[in-house]
């Protein structure tokens, strides 16, 4: 079980919301029922305080509550108070650090301006597109047929999300702040 728990957080120590699902999920085909104790939410601020240990407590305690009805209540104030931090989560801790191989979505970010993305590609196509929180395209931040690196930069505070069309490895990083020289990152 702990392996499974390892593979699902091995990203970092930033919790997803698919990975608390499945965390959940494997957790309810596994744990017999019993009562509940209860992590204190008043006393975390962002997904960052949340250990996952502690986090493996709480849903390993929920399961155990023997009522069907107050297990899916405690699970779903569980679920509600994870969603309310992630909401609450200013700026998705920047830097933002993505890699792959393919195409790929970026988490929205709350950017101060001037921000920057810098990229860098071994593949033969790599295409790097700005977007709005409303899904409206604002900029080509990247478009080559051959492996390099670059540097974007944004110059309105906003809500933004990246697309990255690919192939081949590539790597980028989301900061709000403005970087003095490439070999910083």
């Amino acid at each position: 079980m702990r392996k499974i728990f390892d593979d699902i957080f091995s990203a970092g120590s930033r919790l997803k919301p698919a990975a608390v699902l499945l965390l959940i999920l494997a957790l309810l085909l596994v744990v017999p029922a019993g009562s509940a104790r209860g992590l204190d939410f008043a006393e975390i601020d962002d997904m960052d305080d949340i250990e996952l240990d502690e986090l493996i407590d709480e849903i390993l305690h929920i399961r155990r509550i023997s009522s069907e009805v107050s297990r899916l209540s405690a699970f779903d104030e569980l679920a509600e108070e994870i969603y309310e931090l992630k909401e609450n989560d200013d700026n998705n801790d920047l830097p933002a650090r993505y890699r792959g191989d393919d195409d790929q979505v970026t988490d929205i970010y709350e950017l101060e301006s001037p921000w920057e993305v810098r990229w860098e590609s071994r593949g033969r196509i790599f295409r790097l597109y700005v977007y709005d929180e409303e899904g409206d395209r604002i900029d080509a931040a990247a478009n080559t047929s051959r492996g390099g690196e670059g540097i974007y930069t944004g110059n309105e505070s906003g809500k933004y999300y990246l697309e990255i069309r690919a192939t081949g490895d590539w790597r980028l990083e989301i900061k709000d702040e403005v970087y003095d020289d490439f070999d910083d990152w």
